[in-house]
């Protein structure tokens, strides 16, 4: 299956424009004179790791068809987009994958054979992009967690067997910048 673009993921979701999706707020671990966790972290725009990554996906993945700045795009996004907030961790990946765009296609690139980017499915190629920023360029050196996120967004929104390139690529960058070596314990 090919992608045909943001509505076409919106279809498999089974979601639409006018779908609004309810929060409910848990009473998780109240604190003492103050809104529990939960609350706060609604009030503070703080989105689990999972959807912050899921929803910076899918503005990036929307810019792929135009030709917008990245903070033109947060502001229109955050204008018309209530289902799918993007959080302070979610603006950072984006901001790490505009930032870098250059540096990651080309590791991307380089280890393509017998592909060339312009033939990768833009579900793959834009996960692929804000995995390697992450990676590579995020605050948390989480390399195992990123390519776990990147695969399961692939299997959400890609084709059929694409997440297994998506693992294979970001396994081997991540093991060629060492990052996949396990802290040493004292």
């Amino acid at each position: 299956r090919v992608s045909r673009g943001l509505g076409d993921v919106y279809k498999r979701q089974g979601l639409n424009r006018e779908t609004k999706r309810k929060r409910k707020l848990r009473p998780a671990f109240p604190q003492k004179g103050g809104p529990c966790r939960c609350e706060r972290n609604i009030m503070e725009n703080i989105l689990p790791r999972r959807e912050a990554r899921e929803n910076a996906f899918l503005l990036a993945f929307s810019q792929t068809f135009g030709d917008i700045p990245l903070q033109e795009a947060l502001d229109n996004h955050h204008e018309c987009d209530e289902e799918h907030p993007v959080d302070v961790f979610g603006q950072r990946l984006l901001r790490a994958y505009y930032e870098h765009s250059a540096e990651v296609d080309d590791l991307i690139s380089a280890h393509l054979r017998n592909w060339t980017m312009e033939r990768l499915p833009r579900v793959s190629l834009t996960v692929l992009r804000l995995g390697l920023a992450e990676m590579l360029y995020g605050d948390e050196k989480k390399p195992g967690v990123v390519i776990n996120e990147a695969v399961e967004l692939t299997k959400k929104y890609g084709a059929d067997e694409d997440y297994q390139f998506v693992n294979g690529l970001l396994g081997t960058v991540a093991r060629e910048q060492g990052l996949d070596a396990e802290p040493e314990q004292l």
